[in-house]
């Protein structure tokens, strides 16, 4: 009896496994002996059409020599791997597995290769969407900041953050917002994002001035939000720096200001003219 139920937990399992999972049997050169649904679902070719095939029929050109070479030294060596693989659909489109394959043994020998992997194809878009965000973080020329919302130490910089103030990554780690603009004390600073905090307000924009290590300064706008990853909050700050925008301000202020005078004398100079004109 104990035996029965013993097998089956054992058909349980397999079942189990069989629904959640991709598994696909080969021989030791590789090609396929059984393959269930899950693996032709992903794959897009049909039982049919894998079975007695050579699982290079997948490859997707993505992982290097060394790689495939260490999966089936360790396989031939008795033992299990583990890895990620990215395989090509019959259509040519690109999935990801989480791939634990381990070697069925006679007498010491693999003589078939059992491989159980979860579609994680999902996963690996948004690493690569999160990577590239991050990659675009770094290359933006603006100033990006994050910090904790309850000390206002700085978490993360960019590199034009890095450029622009003067500070190393790990000087700016033992900074606040407040530390590089003087116009703000930690409680005004507070009251400013208070709206982000108490979420009357999605985004708050405003003008101040930045203080570089040097002790320079220089005009900047801030955009800045407070968002959510998971259950951690932190404030988001990208800040343009406006100087030459200041510049060219500046320069159409003085440049009317310099036509308005001119206006004047030339009025002034039309006034004296009619007046000699009258006296003559």
């Amino acid at each position: 009896m104990n035996w029965l139920f013993e097998n089956k937990e054992i058909e349980s399992i397999k079942q189990a496994l069989d629904v959640s999972s991709e598994i696909v049997i080969t021989d030791i050169n590789g090609l396929v002996i059984i393959v269930n649904e899950n693996f032709c679902n992903s794959s897009k070719y049909t039982r049919d059409e894998l079975i007695g095939k050579n699982l290079s029929l997948l490859n997707s050109n993505e992982h290097s020599k060394g790689f495939m070479h260490n999966m089936w030294e360790t396989l031939a060596d008795g033992k299990l791997w583990h890895g990620e693989i990215k395989n090509r659909a019959k259509d040519g489109t690109f999935y990801w597995l989480d791939t634990m394959i381990t070697p069925s043994l006679k007498n010491g020998i693999p003589y078939q290769y059992i491989s159980i992997s979860t579609n994680i194809s999902e996963r690996k878009l948004a690493e690569q969407e999160r990577n590239s965000f991050q990659a675009s973080l770094e290359k933006s020329l603006n100033e990006i900041y994050t910090f904790d919302p309850v000390t206002f130490k700085f978490i993360y910089c960019n590199h034009g953050a890095i450029l622009n103030v003067g500070y190393s990554e790990n000087e700016l780690k033992e900074l606040t917002p407040v530390d590089i603009k003087p116009e703000y004390t930690h409680n005004s600073f507070r009251e400013l994002v208070s709206p982000l905090e108490n979420s009357t307000k999605d985004k708050i924009i405003f003008f101040t001035t930045h203080k570089r290590k040097d002790g320079s300064l220089y005009p900047v706008e801030v955009h800045l939000q407070l968002v959510y990853t998971g259950s951690t909050k932190q404030f988001l700050a990208v800040i343009l720096d406006i100087t030459e925008r200041k510049k060219a301000e500046q320069e159409i202020i003085d440049s009317e200001r310099k036509y308005r005078l001119l206006s004047l004398q030339l009025d002034l100079q039309n006034k004296r003219l009619v007046n000699a004109q009258s006296v003559a």
